[in-house]
């Protein structure tokens, strides 16, 4: 799925119950005041193969959700993301194994929670948590076990 000429979306972006999806990409698309959502994707038996994701122009965002998207093994990398007015939730992506921090420090008008990616060490998801200056709670459990715990 590609939409290279999206610049900016007024509504909520949801990617959902796609299960042979390997693409998307919006590399042109800067801010949404709402939220972002991919969930319940790339679960067709047997897998589509790994999901590619270029949302690499974003900077304001209303929110962040991804859940249970199956093949994704790389989230990222947001470059210039440097507000979120809601929550991050990352959690229940069993193949994600990569998630770089931002360039920069992200302001979250809510929470982060990178939690139950049984593949993501936590020493990624606790640099990704560190470069998000959130107002909500922040938490980081139930991730792979690596030198900087299991949670």
């Amino acid at each position: 799925m590609s939409f290279p000429a999206l610049a900016s979306v007024g509504g909520e972006i949801n990617f959902e119950r796609l299960p042979v999806v390997t693409s998307i990409s919006l590399p042109r698309l800067s801010t949404t005041p709402s939220f972002i959502q991919l969930s319940s994707n790339g679960n067709a038996v047997p897998s589509p193969g790994p999901l590619s994701l270029d949302f690499s122009a974003l900077t304001t965002i209303g929110g962040l959700r991804v859940q249970e998207v199956a093949n994704l093994q790389r989230l990222g990398p947001f470059l210039h993301l440097t507000v979120v007015n809601g929550d991050i939730s990352i959690a229940t992506n069993e193949s994600l194994t990569d998630l770089p921090a931002p360039s920069s420090t992200v302001t979250v008008n809510g929470a982060v929670n990178i939690a139950s990616n049984p593949a993501l060490p936590t020493c990624s998801a606790k640099a990704f948590a560190a470069a998000c200056s959130a107002t909500g709670p922040t938490t980081v459990m139930g991730n792979k076990v690596d030198a900087c715990g299991g949670g």
